[in-house]
C-alpha cells in the first residue's frame, strides 16, 4: 500500500480551511491535539490498523485517525475523518456486530492509494474493532469528546 507523505496537520488544516464558510479565522484541527483513545485497533479484510480519536485543544474539533499498526508507514495516517458535528447525536452510529459499528454519516479523507474503508451491506462505512475496549472507545459516552 502506498501512502501520501504529507503531515496530517498540514492536510487537516487545509481541509478545515476549505470547510470554514464563516468569517472567522480558519481552525487547524490536529495542530494542538489531545489523544482521547490509545491502543485501539481496527481490522478489515486484509489489514490491522491503529485507531485513535483526537480532540483539538483550541477548537474542540474531534477526528478519527487510522494508521498502520507496524512497519515504516506507522506514522503516516491511512485515513482521517472529522466527526465533531456528529458527536452526541444518538442515531449517528449503530452497533451492527459483536465488535463492529456502522456510521450513518462518515466522510473519511483517504491518504493511501487503493485503500477503501470497509462498508457494510447497507453501504455505510463500518469499523470492526479487535477488542471490546476499542469498540467502547467509540460507542461509549461522548462526554469525553
Amino acid at each position: 500500500m502506498r501512502c501520501l507523505h504529507h503531515p496530517v496537520s498540514t492536510i487537516t488544516s487545509s481541509l478545515v480551511r476549505r470547510k470554514n464558510s464563516g468569517g472567522e479565522d480558519p481552525v487547524a484541527v490536529g495542530c494542538n491535539p489531545t489523544v482521547l483513545t490509545r491502543n485501539s485497533e481496527i481490522q478489515d479484510e486484509t489489514y490491522l490498523h491503529a485507531f485513535r480519536i483526537f480532540r483539538d485543544k483550541d477548537s474542540g474539533g474531534v477526528r478519527f485517525e487510522a494508521t498502520a499498526r507496524r512497519g515504516p508507514l506507522k506514522a503516516i495516517p491511512i485515513w482521517t475523518a472529522f466527526v465533531t458535528q456528529y458527536v452526541g447525536k444518538r442515531n449517528w452510529m449503530k452497533r451492527v456486530g459483536h465488535r463492529t459499528v456502522a456510521f450513518r454519516e462518515l466522510h473519511p479523507y483517504l491518504f493511501c492509494e487503493r485503500y477503501r474503508l470497509p462498508k457494510g451491506p447497507s453501504g455505510k462505512y463500518q469499523l470492526t474493532f479487535t477488542t471490546m475496549e476499542g469498540l467502547s472507545s467509540v460507542t461509549g459516552s461522548s462526554d469525553r469528546y
